[in-house]
């Protein structure tokens, strides 16, 4: 669980007014999401319903990690992460209405399912 804060990198220094910021010059969701959660920007992704993402995100790179792999997940209010997330990848994903497979009677479970 210590790979990203060892491996990993934060940008910015608040105190200094050196905030990262989006490369991306389209102002709305689904190329921003992208660009949050594969590091870099898409040209090809210019719409909210652009369809399946083709970048690996941060949490499908981790999801590949021998001691992490089925213990990522994503949990997203918007339909539109299904895409975002792409899915069809087998990243463990509940976005939307959309409920998670498999036994759900553990009070973890019922939780996640009234948020």
């Amino acid at each position: 669980m210590d790979v990203v804060a060892k491996q990993g990198q934060i940008f910015g220094n608040q105190a200094k007014a050196a905030l990262p910021g989006s490369r991306t010059v389209l102002a709305f969701s689904y190329p921003g999401y992208n660009e949050m959660l594969t590091g870099h920007p898409d040209a090809r992704i210019n719409t909210n319903e652009y369809g399946p993402n083709p970048n690996v995100s941060v949490y499908e790179w981790l999801n590949q990690a021998p001691d992490l792999h089925g213990r990522v997940a994503a949990f997203a209010s918007w339909h539109a992460f299904k895409d975002i997330f792409n899915e069809p990848r087998q990243l463990v994903l509940q976005a939307g209405s959309t409920r998670l497979a498999g036994n759900r009677s553990g009070p973890r479970e019922a939780l996640l399912d009234q948020l």
